[in-house]
């Protein structure tokens, strides 16, 4: 009994080889598939239709520093401020090749600013002056950033349109006006200075404008030592501006309504030997 199940187990196996190799000659005609595979599991070619239709991957575009800085820079001239987002999108997902951040940066906060994205802006341009101070183009830059603030809600000729809501939030124009004059601190003889300066004018009045609805609110409720230190505020903080002699009209009847008429006649007197100033 000990032979015989050997025995049984060796012709069956011989048996199956057989069967297995008849079976193997008719489907594949005789050709052993672990020597010849069949063309159907042949790798496909890069050259494939998906390459095809899809074009290069992003690593592949963008192989360098020089030609991520030459592509981005020929986007720009052509405004085609959606393919460098686009792209700068993929390459901060993958970017095999370990290319300058801060080119990627600084084409990313200037297609966003030449997009009208100012509130997006705005961030990465004061990232890439904080991250890269002594940058060649730190000095664009930091005037797009004065530029981004000041833009940030839309035309200001359409916002005073909306009324005195507009004057309910100005942190972004107070931002801007310190920004413009940073700039041109750093930069005294610049090309772009008679329009910072018109700017921070503007901007200038607005804020006035806002301060001196706090004033004449107080008065109105008769809250009149409120309304002159709002008051009081604008002819130090912003002289010159078209709300100044509203500011000082407003002090002279604050006074009064407090029964300090001799304070009321002195600014009086003011209003009258800056007639010709405020007319």
């Amino acid at each position: 009994m000990i032979l015989t199940i050997p025995k049984l187990i060796l012709k069956a196996l011989i048996l199956f080889s057989v069967l297995h190799n008849a079976s193997a000659d008719n489907v594949e005609n005789s050709v052993n598939p672990s020597i010849e595979p069949s063309p159907e599991i042949v790798p496909a070619p890069k050259s494939s239709f998906l390459s095809s239709l899809f074009g290069v991957s992003i690593t592949e575009k963008y192989p360098n520093n020089q030609v991520l800085e030459q592509t981005m820079s020929r986007y720009m001239s052509n405004k085609n401020y959606d393919a460098i987002l686009n792209d700068i999108s993929k390459l901060e997902t993958h970017n095999d090749h370990f290319l300058d951040h801060k080119i990627i940066q600084k084409y990313k906060a200037m297609a966003h600013f030449e997009s009208e994205e100012y509130t997006q802006a705005e961030v990465e341009l004061e990232d890439f002056i904080r991250s890269y101070p002594d940058d060649a183009s730190l000095r664009k830059m930091q005037f797009m950033l004065a530029e981004s603030q000041f833009n940030q809600r839309g035309s200001w000729l359409y916002l005073l349109a909306m009324g005195d809501s507009y004057y309910r939030d100005t942190d972004f124009l107070v931002n801007a006006f310190h920004s413009y004059k940073h700039y041109l601190r750093q930069y005294p003889v610049d090309e772009h200075r008679a329009h910072i300066i018109e700017r921070m004018a503007l901007i200038k009045n607005i804020l006035s404008k806002k301060i001196l609805m706090q004033a004449e609110f107080n008065y109105n409720n008769k809250a009149y030592i409120g309304s002159l230190e709002r008051c009081s505020e604008i002819l130090k903080f912003y002289s010159g501006t078209s709300s100044e002699k509203e500011a000082l009209n407003l002090m002279e009847k604050s006074y009064a309504a407090l029964g300090l008429n001799s304070e009321s006649q002195e600014v009086h007197e003011i209003l009258v030997l800056n007639k010709s100033r405020f007319s």
